[in-house]
């Protein structure tokens, strides 16, 4: 397993100021993009390709909080994740209301095609408005605990940075569990906002 961090020169941890890493990483791209070899050996271009692709996937894994944590946690583990996370228990309200507003839009959405009158259209247009609203408001409940998970990792991360300096808390055992927990509120969250969106834009086009 390549381990990204140590790729683009980054400690260990759930939190990255990204444009350091940003700078970081065009600077690797640059130096091991194919086209600056071009009068190099074949093993030496593939060496390249394969250089410069590990530096963008890399750049991409990194710049993605869930996709970091999740790459995080497989590198201290020593093993890729299995299985699928649960609902974290402090989003399972907000859960079932997610759930609750996407089958609303789905029903809504396919009532669209018995609005055969312009009356019953506008009737139907005039819904699919108010439930846009309703799914902008879930939506926005979504994104505030999207923000409270991210809020977390600066707490966490202060053991990895302190490992890392060698501070007084670097014998303590890294909050993985905890970890895990953000990781999984940021994945479901993730995927909620963009299930609201894509019902939103269904019933708005």
């Amino acid at each position: 397993m390549t381990d990204y961090f140590a790729l683009l020169g980054e400690l260990r941890r759930p939190v990255i100021d990204l444009e350091p890493l940003k700078a970081r990483a065009l600077a690797l791209a640059a130096e091991s993009h194919p086209d600056r070899l071009r009068g190099a050996s074949e093993g030496e271009r593939r060496a390249a390709e394969e250089r410069f692709a590990q530096v963008t996937a890399a750049m991409r894994c990194l710049a993605d909080p869930k996709e970091r944590l999740q790459h995080l946690l497989e590198l201290e583990r020593g093993r890729p994740a299995t299985g699928v996370q649960p609902v974290p228990p402090e989003l399972a309200d907000l859960f079932l209301t997610v759930g609750a507003a996407l089958r609303s839009a789905d029903q809504l959405t396919r009532e669209r095609a018995e609005a055969q009158s312009p009356m019953l259209k506008a009737r139907w247009m005039q819904r699919a408005l108010a439930e846009a609203d309703e799914l902008r408001a879930v939506r926005d409940r979504v994104r505030a605990d999207q923000d409270a998970a991210l809020l977390n990792l600066a707490g966490l991360d202060k053991a990895w940075t302190a490992q890392a300096t060698g501070g007084a808390s670097s014998v303590e055992p890294l909050p993985l569990t905890e970890l895990e927990g953000v990781c999984a509120a940021l994945s479901y969250t993730g995927k909620w906002v963009a299930q609201l969106q894509e019902r939103e834009l269904a019933l708005t086009l």
